[in-house]
């Protein structure tokens, strides 16, 4: 048998071939969901109601797509009293994905700008809450919804295949590479032995069970650091003379301490929308060396949460304003007690 030069190339790169079929068949596709849209300009109104069914047609035609069905959506946003104009917060989003069991979710809208009629999507990663921005017109003279929405479906496309979905990291990666981080800037060094002082309120109701208190012990220990419950009513007081005003020393009865960390949270309502709540929440941090009274670390942060319940919304975004601030605040605390 004779084997020509074109014949060995195909046979070489027919394993390559297979494996690459293989993997595409294995991709799974990903699920997107499209929701209504939203006309911007009262000119508008009419083309908004079929732009959703449009582009939801215009999607199906493209590799990698699975689409959230229309009835399962528009159950989804009458269960949760959401509207489109509500879509706004990434954690609202987030929540409405994982009832589609969507990753991904389109929120489309129309104005009309210098005699031209727009068409805009905004991609949102549920997960990850990153989002990408995709941007078509047509003159308002001549509007052509379809191809429009065409045109608009292969700008999402190309987005589907980018690092907004490929690759993305979760707020799970994201903590557990924070970690990872800060393990390696501080080192096998010795480490001072610290409490918390870190009350928080919501509305001016103090908040059983502190998240930012919770949330910082949890990162200390995971960093080997000791950490010695606070149950001293008079260093709760010093805190408060110390933000009042009344530089006083620590209480003689505060035990084998050598760093006290101190400070605060606090969040309030942020508007509700349908059955979500939204708050806003900010933390500030400051440790201080025990013997000398020296401030070795601050540093503050804030943060924003959705939920069902008002509570776990400030809750969530207090811990999520303590997961901002820890990186620079504990990389300081270590490499200035060490200092010295």
């Amino acid at each position: 048998m004779t084997w020509t030069r074109t014949s060995r190339l195909l046979l070489m790169t027919l394993p390559v071939a297979l494996c690459g079929l293989v993997r595409a068949a294995d991709a799974k596709p990903v699920r997107v969901a499209i929701l209504p849209c939203q006309a911007l300009s009262s000119e508008t109104d009419e083309m908004s109601r079929t732009v959703s069914a449009l582009l939801a047609s215009a999607m199906t035609k493209r590799e990698g797509v699975e689409l959230v069905e229309r009835e399962q959506l528009d159950k989804a946003l009458k269960e949760q009293a959401l509207g489109v104009t509500g879509l706004v917060d990434a954690d609202q989003a987030a929540k409405l994905g994982k009832l589609l069991g969507a990753k991904i979710l389109v929120s489309e809208k129309t104005f009309i700008a210098d005699h031209d009629v727009y068409l805009s999507a905004h991609v949102i990663n549920v997960e990850t809450g990153r989002v990408k921005a995709a941007t078509r017109s047509t003159p308002l003279a001549h509007p052509s919804v379809a191809a429009l929405c065409e045109s608009l479906a292969d700008d999402i496309s190309k987005i589907l295949k980018t690092d907004l979905v490929n690759g993305a990291v979760t707020d799970e990666d994201a903590f557990k590479a924070l970690i990872e981080k800060l393990k390696k800037s501080t080192g096998d060094g010795p480490r001072p032995t610290v409490t918390l002082v870190l009350p928080e309120e919501h509305m001016r109701r103090p908040i059983p069970d502190p998240a930012v208190a919770t949330e910082l012990a949890y990162v200390l220990r995971k960093l080997r650091f000791t950490v010695i419950e606070n149950d001293n009513a008079d260093l709760e007081k010093w805190v408060k003379d110390h933000f009042a005003g009344k530089t006083t020393k620590f209480p003689s009865a505060i035990g084998n301490i050598d760093v006290v960390i101190f400070g605060g949270g606090i969040s309030e309502d942020a508007g509700r929308t349908g059955a979500l709540y939204s708050a806003r929440a900010r933390v500030e941090l400051t440790a201080m060396k025990v013997k000398s009274g020296e401030v070795i670390a601050v540093n503050r942060a804030a943060g924003t949460a959705a939920d069902t319940s008002e509570n776990i919304a400030g809750k969530t975004a207090l811990q999520k304003a303590t997961v901002m601030v820890v990186d620079e605040f504990i990389t300081e605390l270590i490499a200035s007690w060490r200092e010295k």
